[in-house]
């Protein structure tokens, strides 16, 4: 199979104008929503974003210069003084220094502001596996397209405690794992209620992590034995940090 690299984030993710993306998984989520949004606005000078979250982000995560709001209120009112920047971000009420969800009607109207809106809908507590329970992956009903998001490091893991998030789950949704190989990142994606859970709209599926030819490698290997197992999504490749991102032709 050939690799297409892709000119930027915008293009890998097909981010255009009134984008409501949501981003779920381990390893990469707020990194890939702060890209995104950064991307989004250094594109042309009168791009706008808003980020946030349906769950809980660390406040110190966000792009600098991001413009916070505390309420709707406080953002219609910087927007009425003419004081709205191009990077916003809505939130609910600071629970021990993390941004929390300020709701879905808030969001809602909220995103009329902005030119898109890019949300981090899920938690791993930063761990590279996870089950998702079910009060997880509260995703906004308006999203367009869901980023699942698990890193290459996962192809080949043994699951643990200490590496799985809801490890008691992980083991009643898959049974006992040795090691995770491809049919089980399949189950993860295409399971309806594990990663791609509550998920309207475009969803893509994007391997992080991939920073080395090994890597790169790794994933080919594993996306050619996702197809083979039948899995029909959308799959971009590559590495947030170097905002590298592939795809096969």
């Amino acid at each position: 199979m050939a690799r297409y690299s892709f000119s930027n984030i915008l293009e890998a993710f097909s981010i255009t104008k009134s984008s409501v993306v949501s981003v779920v998984g381990c390893n990469g989520k707020t990194s890939t929503m702060d890209a995104i949004a950064l991307a989004y606005i250094e594109a042309d000078e009168h791009n706008s974003a808003l980020v946030g979250t349906t769950t809980k982000v660390g406040a110190d995560q966000l792009p600098d210069d991001t413009q916070i709001f505390y309420s709707l209120k406080e953002l219609k009112r910087a927007h009425a003084e003419g004081k709205l920047n191009r990077l916003g971000c809505l939130t609910g009420e600071l629970y021990k220094g993390m941004l929390t969800d300020p709701g879905v009607d808030a969001y809602s109207e909220a995103m009329g502001y902005y030119d898109i809106c890019v949300m981090e809908a899920d938690g791993s507590r930063h761990k590279p596996l996870k089950a998702w329970r079910e009060h997880d992956l509260p995703i906004h009903p308006q999203t367009t397209l869901t980023i699942g998001v698990l890193p290459i490091d996962i192809y080949g893991m043994h699951p643990t405690e200490e590496n799985t998030h809801a490890f008691e789950k992980f083991c009643e949704v898959h049974g006992t794992v040795e090691n995770v190989d491809a049919k089980l990142i399949y189950n993860m994606i295409t399971l309806p209620d594990q990663l791609f859970k509550n998920s309207p709209g475009k969803k893509l599926f994007y391997i992080n992590k991939c920073d080395s030819d090994e890597k790169l490698e790794k994933a080919e290997q594993l996306i050619a034995e996702l197809k083979n197992l039948g899995l029909n999504l959308d799959i971009v490749f590559g590495s947030i940090m170097n905002l590298e991102f592939y795809k096969f032709l």
